[in-house]
């Protein structure tokens, strides 16, 4: 984790700006990821390096906590989250669930670093947290989405003039 305060790297890092800025990487070599962040524009300004490492986790396991911490700190609301997007996110196995569960281990002892601010159930619950970028669509809202686009690129092609009318989870076009 690079902040000005943190980063996930190797085993996943953070860092930040002023306690302002925040990026997440996953990285067989910290030490050289971290030099070449720090030859970026964007993140040179970048103070602070936390490293996370744990010799059971593998490759997908890295991937996992890296998109997890992003999510988790965009929905936190202290530091404006660097990365593009949220790493690999929702990808299955082996073990996923037990490898989850000390996740919450890495959220408890980052918190108490100082890092979050707010509890999981509390930053789970939040609108931010919600209404993330970071987040994934799950598999109905793909679907939706997908149909809403559809149609709209049908009603473009033929010049059709419609409404498309977003309700909760469901999407329905009139025309």
């Amino acid at each position: 984790m690079l902040d000005n305060a943190n980063a996930v790297k190797g085993q996943p890092s953070i860092r930040n700006q002023s306690v302002s800025d925040v990026y997440v990487g996953e990285s067989l070599n910290a030490a050289a990821r971290m030099r070449q962040h720090l030859d970026s524009d964007a993140k040179k300004h970048l103070t602070t390096v936390r490293v996370i490492i744990d010799e059971t986790f593998n490759k997908s396991v890295c991937l996992d906590l890296e998109s997890y911490l992003i999510r988790m700190l965009a929905g936190d609301g202290v530091y404006q989250v660097l990365n593009r997007n949220d790493g690999i996110t929702e990808s299955e196995y082996y073990e996923r669930e037990r490898y989850r569960e000390s996740f919450e281990q890495v959220f408890e002892q980052l918190k108490n670093d100082g890092v979050f601010i707010r509890s999981i159930p509390e930053i789970e619950n939040s609108d931010l947290f919600k209404l993330s970028p970071f987040k994934a669509l799950t598999q109905d809202q793909a679907v939706a989405v997908e149909g809403i686009l559809e149609g709209l690129f049908a009603d473009l092609e033929s010049s059709a003039t419609s409404t498309s009318v977003i309700q909760g989870s469901r999407a329905r076009a009139r025309r």
